[in-house]
Order: C-alpha cells, then structure tokens, then sequence
C-alpha cells in the first residue's frame, strides 16, 4: 500500500516539500525538504526491491552560531532509527542535496560537535517526516480495539 501510495505521489506535478521543525531548544530555527523523482531512463528510478529513488534537497535558515568545532549536520534515518545516513554539513540558505531510497524516513539537522561518525551524537535542531510516514495502518487505531461493556 505505501509503495502504491508513493507512485500516486510521484505523478503530483509540483515539487512535493515537507518542513523541518525546530526542537524547543531552537526556536527560530526552520527548514524545507524538497523531494524530486531520481532520474531513470525508464521515468521511474527504483532500487532492485522496487523502491522509489529520491533526490532530495535540504535548505535550512534561522541556525544559531556554531561555536568553534561545532558542525550542523543534516542526516536520513528510518522512521525506527535502525537505519542512519549522514547527508552531510548544512549551512544557512545553502541547499545541501542527496539521495534516498528508503519508502519511510526523517530527515535530521544535529549540532554536532568535532567530526561526525556514522550516528549522530549532537543535540537534534530540525526533524522532519516524510509525506510517507505519515500512512499509518488502521489496524492500531483505537476504533479497531475490543472495548469491555
């Protein structure tokens, strides 16, 4: 269903976004996510498992100043953090651009201090979910729990 979802939202015409949203420590902070089919030159980029590959552009505004050996570093994670990407440095208003092919994922903005390894270590500043995410199935809804009389 998620897959069939996501190929209806490919044909969408205007260039699909979703917002980062600051954590309480850094309220003026902002950001976008800006989502475009990969290029294939069969029209639809997908992994050997039939998973839609993205190009994504990250741009962010509103950062604190770093201090001396800080970095904010953005990052790609599945919805239940098994899986971590780092997309790398993002600046104020400097797209920073990279590539997903995960159906599910959050997109990450950490402050992190020295040089980042795999995972991040920092304090999160952004996250946001992708358009994805948020399907959801139904079957966890309270309507669907028994319910004693």
């Amino acid at each position: 269903m998620i897959q069939l979802a996501a190929l209806l939202w490919v044909g969408v015409a205007a260039t699909p976004t979703f917002p980062l949203v600051p954590a309480t420590q850094f309220p003026g902070a902002s950001g976008e996510v800006a989502l475009r089919r990969a290029w294939s030159p069969f029209d639809i980029a997908l992994t050997r498992d039939g998973v839609l590959v993205y190009d994504l552009t990250v741009t962010v505004a509103g950062l604190p100043r770093a201090e001396v050996g800080q970095t904010f570093v953005a990052w790609l994670a599945t919805p239940n953090l098994d899986r971590v990407r780092r997309l790398g440095p993002v600046q104020q208003e400097t797209p920073l651009t990279g590539r997903v092919d995960w159906n599910q994922f959050l997109v990450v903005v950490t402050l992190e201090s020295g040089e980042p390894g795999d995972r991040w270590a920092g304090a999160t500043v952004l996250m946001g979910r992708s358009p994805s995410s948020l399907i959801r199935p139904l079957w966890g809804h309270s309507i669907f729990r028994p319910t004693p009389f």
